[in-house]
């Protein structure tokens, strides 16, 4: 599952979606033994193709706001509940117009559980990170 977490609210929208029927198969289709021999083995083609394929679970976390500075970081714990090893990344930064390059560090201080992420934040600005599970 890819979900999208608004840090201030704690409110979580899913981000998968599931995909409708490319083209609709009349009665006649059916009954008609070459066109489903050919929708059955475009079936089985897909479905191969999609267990073969590893996507990473991903949690977006919105609307983290710091008021961290460089004597002074700002310390957040993201819980992901993707229960192992993550990476994450900014995706998104909000700043005050000054040209300063966010400084977003893991803290090592801190023992997480594998469950949570703890980051501090160097900079004052709004963030989006994304967490993701690693393969």
């Amino acid at each position: 599952m890819s979900a999208n977490v608004d840090y201030t609210t704690g409110a979580v929208a899913r981000l998968d979606r599931v995909q409708g029927i490319p083209a609709p198969l009349t009665e006649r289709d059916v009954q008609e033994p070459t066109v489903l021999v050919r929708v059955l083995v475009g079936l089985l083609r897909d479905v191969a193709r999609l267990l073969g394929l590893w996507r990473p679970r991903r949690v977006d976390f919105t609307n983290i706001v710091s008021a961290g500075t460089a004597m002074a970081p700002e310390r957040i714990r993201l819980v992901h509940k993707l229960n192992g090893d993550v990476r994450w990344w900014p995706v998104d930064v909000l700043g005050p117009g000054s040209a300063t390059v966010p400084m977003i560090i893991r803290d090592e201080t801190t023992v997480d559980d594998r469950n949570t992420l703890t980051l501090d934040i160097y900079y004052a600005a709004t963030f989006a990170i994304r967490v993701e599970e690693a393969g």
